[in-house]
């Protein structure tokens, strides 16, 4: 410990020559948690934490948001693994201070799944859409809900007018939907 961080040289000392009664409010932190603070080889550790001085915490919190995990998994990395006092107030700035961690905050949250009811019979639901363009192409993706049969055909463009074309002769091949035969 050095000039930089003159508290911890502090504390390294106290826990080496012992405690003295009063330390001072600037090392309140560390007296709060004095039964479990310890030393091994110059480092100071809170439990099996590492105790960060000043200098190499801006390298810690780079470290702990890399990938941009957001402010509670970040507490929790540095919670297994390091300390300093003040870590969560640190934590919350970067977070708060980094463009694409709010870009991300503010985005609304995911729309709950709502699955479709589970088709009693073959040909009853089909399920349509479209991939593409490949090659100048869209195609056609029909698809029926109970036996997840594939249909697939290439067109032009993705239009109604296609859509309908395409439906009647698959409807001309297997027959038009259960479920509309018997509403007609």
């Amino acid at each position: 410990m050095d000039q930089e961080s003159p508290n911890l040289s502090r504390v390294l000392q106290f826990l080496l020559q012992g405690w003295p009664s009063h330390c001072g409010p600037e090392l309140n932190a560390f007296t709060a948690k004095k039964p479990e603070l310890s030393t091994y080889e110059g480092c100071i550790l809170w439990g099996s934490r590492v105790v960060i001085p000043p200098p190499g915490r801006q390298v810690i919190l780079q470290e702990l948001h890399e990938g941009h995990p957001g402010m509670s998994r970040m507490k929790s990395l540095a919670r297994m693994y390091v300390w300093w006092p003040g870590i969560d107030t640190d934590i919350e700035k970067s977070v708060r201070t980094c463009n694409a961690c709010q870009e991300v905050q503010s985005s609304p949250p995911a729309a709950p799944l709502n699955p479709w009811k589970w088709p009693t019979k073959p040909w009853s639901r089909l399920h349509l859409d479209y991939a593409g363009p490949f090659e100048n192409r869209m195609f056609l993706i029909l698809n029926d809900a109970h036996s997840k049969w594939i249909e697939a055909f290439c067109t032009p463009n993705a239009t109604s007018k296609a859509v309908m074309a395409e439906l009647r002769t698959v409807f001309a091949r297997f027959g038009i939907l259960k479920q509309w035969s018997q509403t007609i």
